[in-house]
Protein backbone atom coordinates (compact mmCIF):
# COMPACT_ATOMS: atom_id res chain seq x y z
CA UNK A 1 0.00 0.00 0.00
CA UNK A 2 1.55 3.46 -0.93
CA UNK A 3 2.61 5.65 1.97
CA UNK A 4 1.52 9.29 1.67
CA UNK A 5 2.37 11.69 4.21
CA UNK A 6 0.36 15.13 4.13
CA UNK A 7 -0.32 17.24 6.91
CA UNK A 8 -3.72 20.06 6.98
CA UNK A 9 -4.72 22.79 9.00
CA UNK A 10 -8.39 23.40 8.77
CA UNK A 11 -8.06 27.19 8.88
CA UNK A 12 -5.55 28.13 6.89
CA UNK A 13 -6.66 25.67 4.32
CA UNK A 14 -3.10 24.21 3.42
CA UNK A 15 -2.47 21.75 0.94
CA UNK A 16 0.46 19.54 1.40
CA UNK A 17 3.43 19.71 4.37
CA UNK A 18 6.60 17.90 3.58
CA UNK A 19 8.10 15.35 6.34
CA UNK A 20 9.38 17.69 9.26
CA UNK A 21 13.13 18.04 9.19
CA UNK A 22 13.45 19.07 12.27
CA UNK A 23 13.00 16.80 15.50
CA UNK A 24 9.94 18.14 16.79
CA UNK A 25 7.02 16.52 15.40
CA UNK A 26 3.64 18.12 13.87
CA UNK A 27 1.12 17.02 15.56
CA UNK A 28 2.53 14.94 17.82
CA UNK A 29 5.06 17.51 19.79
CA UNK A 30 3.32 20.61 18.48
CA UNK A 31 -0.39 21.93 17.10
CA UNK A 32 -2.10 24.74 15.20
CA UNK A 33 -4.88 26.23 17.59
CA UNK A 34 -7.71 28.62 17.45
CA UNK A 35 -9.67 30.22 19.83
CA UNK A 36 -7.36 30.60 22.25
CA UNK A 37 -6.42 34.27 23.26
CA UNK A 38 -2.40 33.24 24.53
CA UNK A 39 -1.63 29.81 22.52
CA UNK A 40 2.04 29.02 23.51
CA UNK A 41 3.41 30.23 20.14
CA UNK A 42 2.43 32.83 17.52
CA UNK A 43 3.86 32.39 14.01
CA UNK A 44 3.58 34.50 11.31
CA UNK A 45 3.83 32.36 7.50
CA UNK A 46 4.92 34.25 4.79
CA UNK A 47 4.18 32.54 1.28
CA UNK A 48 4.54 32.93 -2.67
CA UNK A 49 1.97 32.43 -5.37
CA UNK A 50 2.31 28.50 -5.29
CA UNK A 51 1.57 28.17 -1.42
CA UNK A 52 5.00 27.34 -0.37
CA UNK A 53 6.26 28.92 2.32
CA UNK A 54 8.84 31.25 2.22
CA UNK A 55 9.47 32.90 5.72
CA UNK A 56 8.63 32.38 8.65
CA UNK A 57 8.88 34.36 11.96
CA UNK A 58 8.22 33.90 15.11
CA UNK A 59 6.17 36.73 16.71
CA UNK A 60 5.59 35.32 20.81
CA UNK A 61 6.19 31.85 22.52
CA UNK A 62 6.37 30.49 26.01
CA UNK A 63 8.98 27.66 25.23
CA UNK A 64 11.76 30.20 23.12
CA UNK A 65 13.89 26.84 22.88
CA UNK A 66 11.88 25.39 20.88
CA UNK A 67 11.73 28.53 18.46
CA UNK A 68 13.87 27.29 15.82
CA UNK A 69 12.85 23.57 15.50
CA UNK A 70 9.30 24.68 14.70
CA UNK A 71 10.34 27.13 12.38
CA UNK A 72 12.39 24.97 10.52
CA UNK A 73 9.37 22.46 10.55
CA UNK A 74 7.31 24.88 9.20
CA UNK A 75 9.47 25.09 6.03
CA UNK A 76 8.52 23.05 3.66
CA UNK A 77 4.77 23.50 4.20
CA UNK A 78 2.47 24.22 1.29
CA UNK A 79 -1.33 26.72 1.77
CA UNK A 80 -3.77 27.17 -0.36
CA UNK A 81 -2.71 30.74 -1.48
CA UNK A 82 -4.87 33.71 -1.41
CA UNK A 83 -6.50 35.07 -4.90
CA UNK A 84 -7.20 38.46 -6.58
CA UNK A 85 -9.17 38.37 -9.45
CA UNK A 86 -9.42 34.68 -10.02
CA UNK A 87 -5.55 34.33 -9.55
CA UNK A 88 -3.26 33.19 -7.05
CA UNK A 89 -0.73 35.55 -5.09
CA UNK A 90 1.51 35.65 -2.38
CA UNK A 91 0.09 35.60 0.91
CA UNK A 92 1.05 36.22 4.64
CA UNK A 93 -1.10 34.56 7.33
CA UNK A 94 -0.47 34.22 11.29
CA UNK A 95 -1.33 30.89 13.08
CA UNK A 96 -0.82 30.15 16.78
CA UNK A 97 0.23 26.43 18.20
CA UNK A 98 0.14 24.87 21.17
CA UNK A 99 3.05 22.40 22.59
CA UNK A 100 2.43 18.82 23.17
CA UNK A 101 1.61 15.63 22.91
CA UNK A 102 -1.46 15.14 23.50
CA UNK A 103 -2.78 13.46 25.86
CA UNK A 104 -3.29 9.54 25.99
CA UNK A 105 -6.92 8.20 26.19
CA UNK A 106 -9.24 5.17 27.95
CA UNK A 107 -11.55 5.46 25.01
CA UNK A 108 -10.11 6.38 21.38
CA UNK A 109 -12.07 8.93 18.68
CA UNK A 110 -14.01 7.90 16.27
CA UNK A 111 -15.34 9.74 13.38
CA UNK A 112 -19.49 10.22 13.93
CA UNK A 113 -22.22 7.59 13.01
CA UNK A 114 -23.37 8.82 9.41
CA UNK A 115 -19.96 10.33 8.43
CA UNK A 116 -19.62 9.15 5.01
CA UNK A 117 -16.90 9.31 1.88
CA UNK A 118 -17.96 8.73 -1.29
CA UNK A 119 -15.31 7.27 -4.26
CA UNK A 120 -14.59 9.63 -7.07
CA UNK A 121 -15.97 8.72 -10.55
CA UNK A 122 -14.26 5.87 -11.62
CA UNK A 123 -13.11 4.78 -8.41
CA UNK A 124 -13.74 1.60 -6.04
CA UNK A 125 -13.19 -0.94 -3.68
CA UNK A 126 -9.94 -2.98 -4.31
CA UNK A 127 -9.73 -5.59 -1.59
CA UNK A 128 -8.11 -3.60 0.97
CA UNK A 129 -8.79 -3.70 4.62
CA UNK A 130 -9.37 0.39 4.16
CA UNK A 131 -9.44 2.57 1.38
CA UNK A 132 -7.32 5.27 3.93
CA UNK A 133 -5.71 5.31 7.07
CA UNK A 134 -5.22 9.00 8.56
CA UNK A 135 -3.37 10.07 11.87
CA UNK A 136 -5.61 12.96 13.24
CA UNK A 137 -5.28 15.26 16.29
CA UNK A 138 -9.12 15.22 17.34
CA UNK A 139 -9.45 18.24 19.89
CA UNK A 140 -12.24 17.52 23.20
CA UNK A 141 -14.95 19.16 21.07
CA UNK A 142 -14.16 16.39 18.22
CA UNK A 143 -12.99 18.72 15.90
CA UNK A 144 -10.18 17.49 13.50
CA UNK A 145 -7.11 20.02 13.76
CA UNK A 146 -4.76 18.32 11.67
CA UNK A 147 -4.71 15.25 9.81
CA UNK A 148 -1.92 13.07 8.29
CA UNK A 149 -2.68 10.53 5.56
CA UNK A 150 -0.71 7.27 6.75
CA UNK A 151 -1.72 5.31 3.65
CA UNK A 152 -3.94 5.35 0.81
CA UNK A 153 -5.26 2.46 -1.77
CA UNK A 154 -4.95 5.21 -4.40
CA UNK A 155 -3.73 8.62 -4.22
CA UNK A 156 -7.68 10.46 -5.64
CA UNK A 157 -8.97 8.58 -2.57
CA UNK A 158 -6.18 10.42 -0.36
CA UNK A 159 -6.66 13.92 -1.49
CA UNK A 160 -10.98 13.01 -1.10
CA UNK A 161 -10.16 11.98 2.26
CA UNK A 162 -8.04 15.26 3.04
CA UNK A 163 -10.66 17.73 1.49
CA UNK A 164 -13.88 16.24 2.97
CA UNK A 165 -12.35 15.59 6.01
CA UNK A 166 -11.27 18.86 6.79
CA UNK A 167 -14.27 20.84 5.32
CA UNK A 168 -15.76 20.18 8.94
CA UNK A 169 -16.21 16.56 9.57
CA UNK A 170 -16.58 15.90 13.16
CA UNK A 171 -15.40 12.82 15.43
CA UNK A 172 -17.02 11.54 19.11
CA UNK A 173 -14.09 13.17 20.76
CA UNK A 174 -11.62 10.59 23.01
CA UNK A 175 -12.40 10.41 26.54
CA UNK A 176 -10.47 9.55 29.85
CA UNK A 177 -11.90 9.53 33.20
CA UNK A 178 -15.27 9.83 31.88
CA UNK A 179 -14.45 13.60 30.23
CA UNK A 180 -13.48 14.15 26.65
CA UNK A 181 -9.87 15.09 25.48
CA UNK A 182 -7.69 16.01 22.93
CA UNK A 183 -6.09 12.67 21.38
CA UNK A 184 -3.79 11.97 18.87
CA UNK A 185 -5.82 8.93 16.63
CA UNK A 186 -5.37 6.67 13.56
CA UNK A 187 -8.97 5.99 11.47
CA UNK A 188 -9.21 4.24 9.14
CA UNK A 189 -11.69 4.86 6.44
CA UNK A 190 -14.25 3.23 4.19
CA UNK A 191 -14.99 4.97 1.03
CA UNK A 192 -19.10 3.60 -0.56
CA UNK A 193 -20.13 3.79 -3.76
CA UNK A 194 -22.56 6.28 -4.82
CA UNK A 195 -26.40 5.16 -4.99
CA UNK A 196 -27.54 4.58 -9.06
CA UNK A 197 -31.24 6.17 -9.31
CA UNK A 198 -33.34 3.11 -10.94
CA UNK A 199 -36.39 5.23 -10.72
CA UNK A 200 -37.07 9.05 -9.47
CA UNK A 201 -40.26 10.87 -10.09
CA UNK A 202 -39.86 14.46 -10.09
CA UNK A 203 -41.53 16.80 -6.97
CA UNK A 204 -45.18 18.49 -9.11
CA UNK A 205 -44.59 22.25 -8.21
CA UNK A 206 -48.31 22.49 -6.70
CA UNK A 207 -50.17 25.36 -8.89
CA UNK A 208 -51.62 27.39 -6.58
CA UNK A 209 -48.54 28.02 -5.00
CA UNK A 210 -46.83 29.20 -8.46
CA UNK A 211 -50.22 31.16 -9.49
CA UNK A 212 -49.51 33.21 -6.08
CA UNK A 213 -45.66 33.20 -7.16
CA UNK A 214 -44.56 31.23 -3.83
CA UNK A 215 -40.93 29.48 -4.38
CA UNK A 216 -38.00 28.54 -2.45
CA UNK A 217 -35.99 25.40 -1.65
CA UNK A 218 -36.40 22.30 -0.24
CA UNK A 219 -33.71 20.39 1.76
CA UNK A 220 -34.56 16.62 2.04
CA UNK A 221 -32.63 13.97 3.84
CA UNK A 222 -33.82 10.06 3.85
CA UNK A 223 -31.77 6.62 4.09
CA UNK A 224 -31.14 4.33 0.94
CA UNK A 225 -31.76 0.76 2.35
CA UNK A 226 -29.50 -2.18 1.12
CA UNK A 227 -32.37 -2.83 -0.75
CA UNK A 228 -32.55 0.30 -2.60
CA UNK A 229 -35.99 1.56 -0.88
CA UNK A 230 -35.96 4.97 0.41
CA UNK A 231 -36.43 5.39 4.08
CA UNK A 232 -36.76 7.91 6.79
CA UNK A 233 -37.70 10.46 5.32
CA UNK A 234 -36.73 13.91 6.55
CA UNK A 235 -37.69 17.56 5.83
CA UNK A 236 -34.54 19.70 6.56
CA UNK A 237 -35.15 23.28 4.90
CA UNK A 238 -38.76 24.18 3.47
CA UNK A 239 -39.67 27.26 1.92
CA UNK A 240 -43.07 26.14 2.23
CA UNK A 241 -45.56 23.27 4.00
CA UNK A 242 -47.33 22.82 0.34
CA UNK A 243 -43.80 22.66 -1.22
CA UNK A 244 -42.45 20.03 1.57
CA UNK A 245 -45.50 17.90 1.02
CA UNK A 246 -44.75 17.98 -2.73
CA UNK A 247 -40.73 16.64 -2.22
CA UNK A 248 -42.32 14.09 0.34
CA UNK A 249 -44.86 12.81 -2.15
CA UNK A 250 -42.04 12.23 -4.64
CA UNK A 251 -39.26 11.18 -2.61
CA UNK A 252 -41.32 8.33 -1.30
CA UNK A 253 -41.80 6.78 -4.75
CA UNK A 254 -37.74 6.67 -5.50
CA UNK A 255 -35.72 3.66 -5.90
CA UNK A 256 -32.21 3.43 -5.88
CA UNK A 257 -29.29 0.42 -6.88
CA UNK A 258 -27.78 0.75 -3.54
CA UNK A 259 -24.22 1.80 -2.30
CA UNK A 260 -21.49 -0.16 -1.65
CA UNK A 261 -18.85 -0.49 0.53
CA UNK A 262 -16.27 -2.86 0.70
CA UNK A 263 -18.00 -4.68 -2.07
CA UNK A 264 -21.27 -5.37 0.26
CA UNK A 265 -24.87 -3.43 -0.05
CA UNK A 266 -25.07 -1.30 3.02
CA UNK A 267 -27.37 1.65 3.91
CA UNK A 268 -26.61 5.44 3.51
CA UNK A 269 -27.57 8.65 4.16
CA UNK A 270 -28.23 11.21 1.44
CA UNK A 271 -29.44 14.93 1.80
CA UNK A 272 -30.51 16.56 -1.64
CA UNK A 273 -31.98 20.84 -1.85
CA UNK A 274 -34.93 20.91 -4.57
CA UNK A 275 -35.47 24.39 -6.11
CA UNK A 276 -38.63 25.54 -6.70
CA UNK A 277 -38.63 28.86 -8.71
CA UNK A 278 -40.92 30.46 -11.15
CA UNK A 279 -37.82 30.32 -13.55
CA UNK A 280 -38.69 26.87 -13.68
CA UNK A 281 -41.58 27.53 -16.21
CA UNK A 282 -40.19 30.14 -18.85
CA UNK A 283 -43.09 29.12 -20.83
CA UNK A 284 -45.96 30.47 -18.54
CA UNK A 285 -48.42 33.16 -19.51
CA UNK A 286 -48.28 34.25 -15.89
CA UNK A 287 -45.71 37.11 -14.58
CA UNK A 288 -46.25 36.95 -11.23
CA UNK A 289 -43.46 38.49 -8.76
CA UNK A 290 -41.91 35.85 -6.37
CA UNK A 291 -42.25 35.59 -2.97
CA UNK A 292 -40.99 33.98 0.10
CA UNK A 293 -44.36 33.93 2.42
CA UNK A 294 -42.83 32.69 5.34
CA UNK A 295 -39.60 34.62 5.43
CA UNK A 296 -38.95 37.63 8.41
CA UNK A 297 -38.69 41.27 6.67
CA UNK A 298 -35.26 42.36 7.91
CA UNK A 299 -35.84 46.41 7.25
CA UNK A 300 -39.21 46.83 9.71
CA UNK A 301 -37.82 49.36 12.52
CA UNK A 302 -37.24 47.37 15.64
CA UNK A 303 -39.27 48.87 18.73
CA UNK A 304 -37.28 51.16 20.74
CA UNK A 305 -38.59 49.18 23.67
CA UNK A 306 -37.44 46.28 22.97
CA UNK A 307 -34.51 44.77 25.42
CA UNK A 308 -31.20 45.24 23.97
CA UNK A 309 -30.64 41.44 24.62
CA UNK A 310 -33.56 40.71 20.88
CA UNK A 311 -32.10 43.53 19.06
CA UNK A 312 -30.17 41.91 16.20
CA UNK A 313 -28.75 43.25 12.62
CA UNK A 314 -30.06 40.66 10.55
CA UNK A 315 -33.24 38.75 11.57
CA UNK A 316 -34.06 35.23 11.98
CA UNK A 317 -35.35 32.94 9.11
CA UNK A 318 -37.56 30.04 9.09
CA UNK A 319 -35.84 27.49 7.80
CA UNK A 320 -39.21 24.94 8.16
CA UNK A 321 -42.06 26.63 8.40
CA UNK A 322 -45.21 24.31 9.54
CA UNK A 323 -48.86 24.39 8.51
CA UNK A 324 -51.22 25.63 11.07
CA UNK A 325 -54.24 23.11 11.59
CA UNK A 326 -57.70 24.62 10.85
CA UNK A 327 -59.71 23.83 14.37
CA UNK A 328 -61.82 20.87 12.87
CA UNK A 329 -65.08 22.08 14.76
CA UNK A 330 -64.82 25.54 13.57
CA UNK A 331 -63.69 24.47 9.88
CA UNK A 332 -66.87 22.47 9.62
CA UNK A 333 -68.88 25.40 10.98
CA UNK A 334 -67.57 28.09 8.24
CA UNK A 335 -66.46 30.13 11.33
CA UNK A 336 -63.08 32.38 10.58
CA UNK A 337 -60.85 34.61 12.65
CA UNK A 338 -57.39 35.20 12.94
CA UNK A 339 -54.70 34.65 15.88
CA UNK A 340 -51.23 36.77 16.55
CA UNK A 341 -48.66 34.84 18.22
CA UNK A 342 -45.06 35.69 19.77
CA UNK A 343 -41.96 33.73 19.07
CA UNK A 344 -39.00 33.68 21.55
CA UNK A 345 -36.08 32.48 19.29
CA UNK A 346 -32.47 31.11 21.03
CA UNK A 347 -29.52 31.74 19.44
CA UNK A 348 -29.58 28.15 18.10
CA UNK A 349 -32.64 28.81 16.03
CA UNK A 350 -35.17 26.98 18.37
CA UNK A 351 -38.19 28.20 19.69
CA UNK A 352 -37.54 29.14 23.47
CA UNK A 353 -41.33 30.10 24.12
CA UNK A 354 -44.53 31.13 22.20
CA UNK A 355 -47.04 33.31 23.79
CA UNK A 356 -50.90 33.95 22.05
CA UNK A 357 -51.23 37.71 21.84
CA UNK A 358 -54.56 38.08 20.36
CA UNK A 359 -56.56 35.45 19.09
CA UNK A 360 -60.76 35.50 17.87
CA UNK A 361 -61.55 32.49 19.70
CA UNK A 362 -58.99 30.41 21.93
CA UNK A 363 -59.18 27.58 19.40
CA UNK A 364 -57.43 29.99 16.48
CA UNK A 365 -54.94 30.69 19.07
CA UNK A 366 -53.90 27.44 20.69
CA UNK A 367 -53.59 26.10 17.01
CA UNK A 368 -51.31 29.23 15.65
CA UNK A 369 -49.41 28.51 18.59
CA UNK A 370 -48.88 24.99 18.08
CA UNK A 371 -47.72 25.54 14.64
CA UNK A 372 -45.35 28.09 15.15
CA UNK A 373 -43.37 26.48 18.23
CA UNK A 374 -42.91 23.37 15.42
CA UNK A 375 -41.20 26.15 12.67
CA UNK A 376 -37.09 25.40 13.06
CA UNK A 377 -35.00 28.81 12.20
CA UNK A 378 -31.56 30.18 11.02
CA UNK A 379 -30.83 32.52 14.46
CA UNK A 380 -30.77 35.86 14.17
CA UNK A 381 -27.44 37.69 14.52
CA UNK A 382 -25.81 41.08 16.30
CA UNK A 383 -22.48 41.86 15.28
CA UNK A 384 -21.98 38.36 12.68
CA UNK A 385 -23.27 36.13 15.88
CA UNK A 386 -26.13 34.29 16.45
CA UNK A 387 -28.59 36.22 19.25
CA UNK A 388 -31.86 35.83 20.37
CA UNK A 389 -34.53 37.18 18.58
CA UNK A 390 -38.62 38.20 18.98
CA UNK A 391 -40.59 37.73 16.30
CA UNK A 392 -44.83 38.50 16.34
CA UNK A 393 -46.95 36.54 12.96
CA UNK A 394 -50.35 36.84 12.44
CA UNK A 395 -52.58 33.87 11.11
CA UNK A 396 -55.65 34.33 9.47
CA UNK A 397 -58.49 31.37 9.61
CA UNK A 398 -60.48 31.60 6.50
CA UNK A 399 -60.20 29.22 3.72
CA UNK A 400 -58.04 31.57 1.60
CA UNK A 401 -54.46 32.54 1.37
CA UNK A 402 -51.21 31.06 3.09
CA UNK A 403 -53.55 28.72 4.93
CA UNK A 404 -55.95 27.85 2.52
CA UNK A 405 -57.09 24.23 2.37
CA UNK A 406 -55.68 22.30 -0.35
CA UNK A 407 -57.88 20.42 -2.94
CA UNK A 408 -57.61 17.25 -1.03
CA UNK A 409 -58.86 18.48 1.91
CA UNK A 410 -61.82 20.43 0.50
CA UNK A 411 -63.27 17.62 -1.09
CA UNK A 412 -63.17 15.86 1.87
CA UNK A 413 -65.35 18.63 3.73
CA UNK A 414 -67.51 18.19 0.69
CA UNK A 415 -67.75 14.34 1.16
CA UNK A 416 -68.49 14.81 4.66
CA UNK A 417 -71.23 17.69 4.68
CA UNK A 418 -73.11 15.24 2.38
CA UNK A 419 -72.69 12.15 4.56
CA UNK A 420 -71.77 10.18 1.06
CA UNK A 421 -69.54 8.14 -0.25
CA UNK A 422 -69.14 6.36 3.17
CA UNK A 423 -65.23 6.98 4.03
CA UNK A 424 -63.97 3.34 5.11
CA UNK A 425 -61.69 2.69 8.16
CA UNK A 426 -58.23 0.95 8.19
CA UNK A 427 -60.03 -2.23 8.93
CA UNK A 428 -61.53 -1.91 5.41
CA UNK A 429 -58.22 -1.67 3.86
CA UNK A 430 -56.38 -4.48 1.48
CA UNK A 431 -53.27 -3.49 3.94
CA UNK A 432 -52.24 -0.81 6.35
CA UNK A 433 -50.68 2.08 4.04
CA UNK A 434 -47.22 2.33 4.66
CA UNK A 435 -45.44 5.25 6.37
CA UNK A 436 -43.71 7.39 4.07
CA UNK A 437 -43.31 10.56 6.78
CA UNK A 438 -44.20 10.63 9.91
CA UNK A 439 -42.08 13.84 12.06
CA UNK A 440 -42.59 13.34 15.71
CA UNK A 441 -44.44 16.15 17.44
CA UNK A 442 -42.84 19.11 19.03
CA UNK A 443 -42.85 18.89 22.84
CA UNK A 444 -44.68 22.26 23.72
CA UNK A 445 -41.80 25.13 24.28
CA UNK A 446 -42.23 27.24 27.59
CA UNK A 447 -45.95 26.43 28.28
CA UNK A 448 -48.31 23.86 30.32
CA UNK A 449 -47.87 20.73 28.26
CA UNK A 450 -43.67 21.12 28.49
CA UNK A 451 -43.22 18.55 31.07
CA UNK A 452 -46.11 16.05 30.78
CA UNK A 453 -46.43 13.17 29.78
CA UNK A 454 -49.53 10.92 28.54
CA UNK A 455 -51.14 10.22 25.47
CA UNK A 456 -53.51 11.85 22.42
CA UNK A 457 -55.69 10.14 20.67
CA UNK A 458 -56.01 11.96 17.15
CA UNK A 459 -58.44 10.91 14.47
CA UNK A 460 -57.93 12.21 10.69
CA UNK A 461 -58.03 11.21 7.34
CA UNK A 462 -55.52 9.35 4.53
CA UNK A 463 -56.93 10.48 1.14
CA UNK A 464 -55.99 8.56 -1.97
CA UNK A 465 -52.25 10.37 -2.78
CA UNK A 466 -51.49 9.01 1.18
CA UNK A 467 -51.70 12.47 2.82
CA UNK A 468 -53.05 13.09 5.90
CA UNK A 469 -55.74 15.33 6.06
CA UNK A 470 -58.08 17.41 9.01
CA UNK A 471 -56.79 16.13 12.17
CA UNK A 472 -58.89 15.89 15.33
CA UNK A 473 -58.17 15.34 18.46
CA UNK A 474 -60.64 12.69 20.12
CA UNK A 475 -59.02 13.25 23.74
CA UNK A 476 -56.05 14.53 25.29
CA UNK A 477 -54.68 15.05 28.93
CA UNK A 478 -53.76 18.77 28.15
CA UNK A 479 -54.05 21.04 25.13
CA UNK A 480 -50.82 21.90 24.35
CA UNK A 481 -50.00 18.41 23.73
CA UNK A 482 -53.10 18.19 22.28
CA UNK A 483 -52.31 20.81 19.25
CA UNK A 484 -48.88 19.77 19.41
CA UNK A 485 -50.13 16.12 18.39
CA UNK A 486 -52.59 17.21 16.00
CA UNK A 487 -50.01 19.60 13.93
CA UNK A 488 -47.50 16.87 13.93
CA UNK A 489 -49.98 14.19 12.39
CA UNK A 490 -50.59 17.14 9.82
CA UNK A 491 -47.67 16.76 8.15
CA UNK A 492 -47.90 12.64 7.81
CA UNK A 493 -47.68 11.35 4.58
CA UNK A 494 -48.50 7.35 3.55
CA UNK A 495 -48.79 4.79 0.48
CA UNK A 496 -51.79 5.52 -1.16
CA UNK A 497 -54.33 3.32 0.86
CA UNK A 498 -55.68 0.99 -1.26
CA UNK A 499 -59.37 -1.63 -1.26
CA UNK A 500 -59.52 -3.92 -3.88
CA UNK A 501 -56.62 -2.49 -5.29
CA UNK A 502 -57.94 0.58 -6.12
CA UNK A 503 -56.39 4.32 -4.19
CA UNK A 504 -59.16 5.53 -1.69
CA UNK A 505 -59.53 7.89 1.29
CA UNK A 506 -59.92 6.12 4.91
CA UNK A 507 -60.38 7.46 8.29
CA UNK A 508 -57.81 6.64 10.91
CA UNK A 509 -57.60 7.14 14.77
CA UNK A 510 -53.80 7.00 16.01
CA UNK A 511 -52.23 7.48 19.42
CA UNK A 512 -49.53 9.98 19.90
CA UNK A 513 -47.52 9.35 23.00
CA UNK A 514 -45.68 12.00 25.07
CA UNK A 515 -42.57 10.56 27.22
CA UNK A 516 -40.81 12.57 29.87
CA UNK A 517 -37.79 14.66 28.63
CA UNK A 518 -34.63 13.34 28.95
CA UNK A 519 -33.15 16.22 29.77
CA UNK A 520 -34.72 19.85 29.90
CA UNK A 521 -33.19 22.41 27.41
CA UNK A 522 -31.60 25.40 28.53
Amino acid sequence: MRLLMFAFLLWAHPLLAADPVAALRYPEDFFAVHGKAEPDLRVELQGDAEGVVQQARVLASTRPELDAEVVQALRGWRFRPDREQGKPVAWTRELGFVFGPLGLADAPARFRDGTQLWYPEGKGWNGTDADVLIEAAVMADGEIRSLRILEASDPDLARVAAQEIMRGRRCEPAMRDGRAVASLQRLSLLFTTMPVVVKQVKPTYPIELRKSGNQGDVQVAFTITAEGDVRDVRIVESAHPTLERAVVEAVGQWRYQPMTRRGQAVAGKVTLMMPFSLRNHPGSLLQQTAVEPYAVGGSRKLPEDLPEEFRYDKPPQVRVAQAVVYPFDLLTEGVTGSAMVNLVIRPDGKVHEAHVLKATRPEFGLAARAAMEAWEFEPARKDGKPTWALISRETRFDRSGREALGESAQRLLRILKKGQPVIPGLADLDALPAAIYQPVPRRPAGSRGADATGRVMVEFFIDRDGRAQLPKVLEAPDESMAWAAATAVSRWQFAPPLRGGKPVDVRATVPVDFHPPEAKEP
